[in-house]
């Protein structure tokens, strides 16, 4: 009897230890600045229109992120106006050139430049919160801010961005899980 007690006791231990996620490890301090192509805007996306917002906003692009290095990125959002600008979420999708991916969650709010009928660019500034990933950002977490700028497709040119670019700054702290070294 105690040997199938000791028997069930371990094997409960084992189970436990396997069964637990792997932790997210310690906040780092997560920054970086991407680019990308805007636009164009996609009024018949049915997700976006089923969430109560106008249309989907996508952008793509790269550049550099701590904790990841050189990126390519994508970001979608639904929009919407509103009295104090333009109301957006979505998500952003790092990708680190080892394969390693990054979501991220974003709420966003905009504000145009220029004339409404035809602006010359915008500005935005929003939060983001980590969602998870793959590779060494499976289990990742952390939350911070976001600020950028674009221009308009066919405006001016505006802080040195040509036509249909945007830049997407990121500040914050995250958390993952960095023991499997051949991610890094």
């Amino acid at each position: 009897m105690f040997k199938t007690l000791r028997i069930f006791a371990g094997m409960t231990v084992l189970l436990l230890a396997f069964a637990t996620p792997a932790a997210a490890g310690p906040q780092r301090p997560f920054e970086g600045t991407v680019m990308g192509e805007h636009g164009p805007l996609d009024f018949d996306d049915q997700a976006c229109l089923d969430a109560g917002y106008a249309w989907r906003f996508p952008s793509a692009g790269m550049g550099q992120m701590s904790h990841l290095g050189r990126v390519d990125y994508e970001l979608t959002q639904c929009t919407l106006p509103g009295p104090d600008g333009f109301a957006s979420v979505g998500t952003v999708t790092f990708t680190a050139a080892n394969g390693d991916e990054l979501w991220l969650e974003h709420t966003m709010l905009s504000q145009l430049i220029g004339d409404f009928e035809a602006p010359d660019g915008f500005t935005f500034e929003g939060a983001w919160t980590a969602a998870g990933g793959t590779g060494r950002f499976t289990t990742a977490t952390g939350a911070g801010t976001m600020y950028g700028y674009g221009d308009v497709p066919n405006g001016e040119v505006i802080f040195d961005i040509p036509d249909g670019l945007a830049q997407f700054n990121f500040i914050g702290d995250i958390a993952y899980n960095a023991s499997d070294r051949s991610h890094q």
